[in-house]
């Protein structure tokens, strides 16, 4: 259930028009729905799309907008039917492009379900780092030929992976 933040507005980073100056301006906090929580964010991460957007005017086709697809931060609300998260945890999340949902700004609201706990060893700034490589590596693993390995996704009721049990695969760019 809703616990009401108690900020009403909050900054964000706009851009202002495709291939535009960004500015910042207040907009209203949201509050999270069902399965979403709002949370205040603490560090997001610059991305090859980000920019990409902004220089080439690709994927936005309304402006002002909102930027951002990743953050880390605290939850400040939950929506109703959220259980697994509380005011004041730490969190990451692969933000979204609905302004509401999107990084560049100082409240977002992202679902419950794809929300996860920071562990104590990581930073903000490390922690909002490590969605655009977890999905990197899901679509590599579980997007279908050529684009990826076409494994059944982990999701699945018909999971098959165990019969690549034993297969060598090789990770470029890996630590």
């Amino acid at each position: 259930m809703s616990s009401t933040s108690t900020t009403t507005t909050h900054k964000a980073l706009f851009l202002e028009s495709k291939f535009g100056e960004f500015i910042i301006k207040d907009i209203p906090t949201p509050t999270p729905g069902p399965g979403e929580v709002l949370i205040k964010v603490k560090a997001t991460a610059l991305n090859p799309i980000d920019w990409k957007m902004h220089r080439y005017g690709i994927y936005l086709e309304h402006y002002p907008a909102l930027l951002g697809c990743e953050l880390a931060g605290d939850v400040e609300d939950v929506g109703e039917g959220v259980e697994r998260f509380k005011k004041g945890d730490r969190v990451f999340v692969q933000a979204d492009l609905p302004p509401a949902k999107a990084s560049f700004q100082q409240y977002a609201i992202a679902l419950a379900a794809t929300t996860a706990l920071i562990p104590e060893s990581l930073s903000y700034d490390e922690a909002a780092s490590i969605p655009v490589g977890l999905s990197t590596a899901y679509a590599a693993f579980f997007n279908p030929n050529p684009t990826g390995l076409g494994l059944e996704q982990p999701t699945s009721t018909n999971n098959t992976n165990a019969n690549h049990a034993g297969e060598p695969i090789v990770v470029l760019g890996g630590l």
